[in-house]
């Protein structure tokens, strides 16, 4: 689930800021010698994300992107997170 907010200061350029919430599953493994512990849970999650849209073409932006992923601790297992960048085209007809 999540919503996001757009504004465009040009007719070019589009900013959005993001936030998603959901459940992620995780699954850690520790390997020692011919033994294995491993622990899976579901956690919650939360992404708070920044877009940038330039376009391109009629019908084509390029788009960069971060997005930030912060699942919450349980009694199983450890809270993760991790960033992600994404750098490529849009594609899209109304």
């Amino acid at each position: 689930m999540g919503a996001q907010y757009h504004y465009r200061p040009t007719t070019e350029v589009d900013l959005a800021l993001g936030l998603g919430m959901g459940i992620a599953g995780q699954y850690q493994a520790v390997d020692m010698g011919q033994y294995r512990i491993s622990e899976s849970s579901w956690q919650f999650l939360m992404r708070p994300e920044l877009i940038a849209n330039y376009e391109i073409g009629m019908d084509t932006d390029f788009r960069i992107s971060a997005k930030y992923y912060g699942a919450f601790s349980n009694n199983t297992l450890d809270g993760r997170s991790f960033v992600a960048i994404n750098v490529g085209f849009a594609f899209h007809r109304f």
